[in-house]
């Protein structure tokens, strides 16, 4: 008998189990009991006695089925627990079929208000609810279109054969998702076209793969959680600053504590989201050509014949061969020289069963074979050249659609983070306020001469996309490239300036590039970097993070090394190359680590080589020791100096240089604590002079 499930509900899941309902039929799978439950009005309203509750669910005719049976106490009991998961229940009790005691006057009740079960006078009438055993088994989507005979799915082919059982059901897997009913009804829940009719059918194909592709490689971010808000401490009248001091620290490790375990909970679920991301990305060629033969056997229905003509003299069947569902159709000639079967056939061609086989090759469907069955005895159908014409269906990836490299961000930014660098004393505790004696310092340099033989690269990141802000990088880019233009007389347009939104992968890449196309045999280079700095957890590797990029990833752009920049300026044809990194690698800026939660820590980068006569590099600090910012001055701590002593001193030599930036550095991070120390190096050709 056909059964009419067309709205199937996946409602809960138990371990490995799970609830599902047809709205249409009003019955309820138990997939862990395999038990299929009446659920329908019936098994709210109905009262009934003993007997005649037997009799009810005997001679019940529901949902397509006719074998319901009153449910033991046991089984009735096992859904108790599940009783929210139904549509139509009371809280009441519901008769079982298992007597109290055998030729007892009392019978087993289950009430459904809270569990138990208590024996009641066979005369007396309650509720009822029917079950049966189903015999569903879950298959997955391909099984399940092999299983109903329309189409077997093979490594390169797809075989669409005639005759599909319509009536059968069944338990289908699809996507992570379980679906009951029968072939058309899955189906229909799938979205699945299955009685119009494609003029186009490659076309239909091609689309529906490519939304396939389009889902299956997007999958929604996990939600960033909420953070506790700001602290906005004040300094109370009678308190002393070491108290004021003493009670800041309390409240932030309090509230730090606190996005400390949100941030665990977040990167555990956001790292479970990008692996499978990961995963799909990896299977997408084996999933893109199951999409296709699924969409392929879907559109295209199954074989039908038609128009059967018989040639006596050739002793051939011609006979068109179609499908039910696409505008598809070949006139094919079977040999057939028994002339008693070849009129049987003419007669009753609509009783031959028919399977066509087409191979996927070079992105097109071409088809390999037409076999019919008839009166147990078996054709295969003679093809020409044109009938093996290609189909061309090729699926490429759409980027703008699918969030093909949209790996989720594992970090979670505190926005309200820098705030904390303003508590001091009453004033301040609701802002930051700085003193910034270095940009009118450095407006009254001199301008020096242009030198067409100097180049600067300066790249400074202050407010990231997917990290937290490195704050005053900006102050201190703009101060830095406005003396290093003027001491060394760098002609703008010699100045790359990557400031930003600017400073991205392609940005910094590009304009890299770009630069030192342009340098020449005895040029300078003169480059600039302030912006975090992530060590590779596991070789040690450093990297410079660009605006756009997740810390945690940023070991994928390999060009991105600082090993990999410092071998690209010293290849170039400039005879000498100096570098100052603002940044640290140890995978800290002002305190707070770039990766956050289980993978947070304070690593040692890697000592980075480069072309050390060629090239000097000088650096924020030591490797394992982290960049300050200089709250009271509005600049980076080593970008204020570095700047203070290029603005300043006389003689620019890096030896005069990196000692009066060394001690003025080192002396004021200590002022921050011994955790903040921070001493500057220098490496590489101290002699080959800043300008």
């Amino acid at each position: 008998m056909k059964k009419a499930l067309l709205s199937l509900t996946l409602i809960t899941a138990f371990a490995n189990a799970e609830m599902i309902r047809s709205e249409s039929s009003e019955v309820v799978l138990d997939t862990d009991t395999n038990l299929m439950w009446q659920d329908n009005s019936d098994a709210k309203t109905v009262e009934k006695n003993w007997q005649d509750s037997i009799n009810y669910c005997e001679n019940l005719s529901f949902g397509g089925y006719n074998d319901w049976k009153l449910p033991e106490k046991e089984t009735l009991k096992s859904l108790f627990p599940k009783k929210q998961y139904l549509t139509n229940v009371v809280s009441d009790g519901y008769w079982s079929s298992s007597s109290y005691v055998n030729g007892s006057s009392n019978a087993w009740v289950v009430y459904f208000n809270y569990g138990a079960d208590n024996y009641g006078n066979k005369d007396n009438n309650y509720y009822v609810r029917c079950v049966r055993d189903s015999t569903l088994t879950f298959v997955s989507f391909s099984s399940f279109l092999g299983a109903v005979k329309t189409a077997s799915i093979e490594k390169e082919k797809v075989v669409l054969r005639s005759s599909r059982d319509s009536a059968t059901e069944f338990l289908v897997k699809h996507n992570g998702r379980n679906y009951m009913g029968t072939r058309d009804s899955i189906l229909a829940q799938l979205g699945l076209k299955t009685s119009s009719f494609s003029p186009l059918p490659f076309n239909d194909i091609q689309k529906q793969t490519q939304e396939n592709l389009n889902s299956y490689l997007t999958i929604a971010s996990i939600p960033s959680p909420t953070l506790p808000a700001p602290l906005n401490l004040v300094k109370d009248e009678f308190e002393t600053k070491a108290e004021f001091s003493a009670r800041v620290q309390k409240e932030s490790a309090g509230r730090e504590a606190e996005i400390a375990q949100l941030q665990e909970k977040y990167r555990q679920k956001v790292e479970a989201r990008n692996a499978d991301l990961e995963s799909r990305k990896g299977s997408i060629e084996a999933k893109k050509k199951e999409f296709l033969f699924q969409n392929f056997a879907l559109v295209m229905g199954e074989p039908k014949l038609a128009n059967a003509t018989y040639d006596p003299e050739t002793a051939t069947m011609f006979v068109d061969v179609s499908m039910s569902g696409a505008q598809w159709s070949k006139k094919v000639g079977i040999a057939m020289a028994d002339r008693e079967q070849a009129k049987a056939f003419k007669n009753s061609v609509n009783d031959a069963k028919s399977s066509v086989t087409f191979a996927y090759e070079n992105d097109a469907f071409v088809l390999k074979s037409i076999d019919v069955d008839f009166n147990s005895q078996s054709y295969i159908a003679t093809l020409t050249d044109t009938d093996y014409k290609p189909q061309r269906v090729a699926v490429t990836l759409e980027n703008k659609k699918v969030a093909f490299n949209e790996l989720q961000n594992p970090n979670l930014v505190d926005k309200y983070q820098v705030s904390a660098l303003g508590y001091s004393d009453s004033a301040s505790a609701k802002g930051l306020k700085y003193n910034d004696d270095l940009a009118p310092l450095v407006a009254k340099v001199a301008q020096a001469p242009i030198d067409p033989k100097k180049w600067l690269f300066a790249i400074s990141i202050e407010k990231y996309d997917e990290a937290d802000p490195v704050i005053y990088a900006t102050n201190s880019a703009n101060s830095f490239i406005s003396v290093m233009q003027k001491r060394l007389g760098i002609d703008e347009r010699h100045t790359y300036s990557l400031l930003n939104e600017k400073a991205t992968t392609g940005g910094i890449k590009g304009g890299l590039e770009r630069m030192l196309s342009n340098v020449k045999e005895g040029d300078s280079i003169y480059f600039y970097y302030s912006g975090h700095g992530i060590p590779d957890p596991v070789q040690g590797e450093p990297y410079i993070l660009p605006r756009d990029v997740i810390a945690d990833y940023v070991v994928r752009e390999k060009e991105l090394m600082a090993r990999s920049i410092y071998k690209k300026l010293s290849d170039s044809s400039a005879s000498r190359i100096i570098a100052f990194v603002d940044s640290c690698y140890s995978g800290r800026t002002d305190g707070v680590a770039n990766i956050k939660g289980a993978a947070a820590g304070h690593f040692k980068s890697k000592t980075v080589e480069f072309d050390k006569e060629k090239m000097a590099v000088f650096t924020a600090g030591t490797n394992g020791q982290f960049s300050n910012a200089f709250p009271e001055k509005g600049n980076r701590l080593f970008s204020y100096y570095l700047t203070k002593a290029l603005a300043t001193k006389e003689n620019l030599d890096l030896d005069t240089l990196s000692a009066d930036v060394f001690a003025n550095v080192k002396e004021e991070s200590l002022k921050m604590g011994d955790i903040k120390r921070q001493e500057p190096q220098i490496e590489g050709n101290r002699g080959i002079g800043l300008r």
